[in-house]
């Protein structure tokens, strides 16, 4: 009887092999590129979003 073990992917293990440790600490299973990657392009897209001018009155044709 196995206790307190995760099963992980195979493909995790290919990943940690090839270098890329980040999939094994993730806590979303389903995804690899995990939460925290999800978060730094969320973080971007917010920020770009904010450096965006947005006009409060639609410009009026002359």
């Amino acid at each position: 009887m196995i206790d307190n073990k995760r099963v992980i992917p195979f493909e995790w293990l290919e990943n940690a092999i090839a270098g890329d440790l980040r999939c094994l600490t993730e806590r979303d299973e389903g995804n690899i590129h995990g939460e925290r990657e999800r978060r730094r392009i969320a973080s971007k897209r917010a920020a770009s979003n904010a450096a965006t001018p947005v006009r409060s009155t639609p410009i009026k044709p002359e």
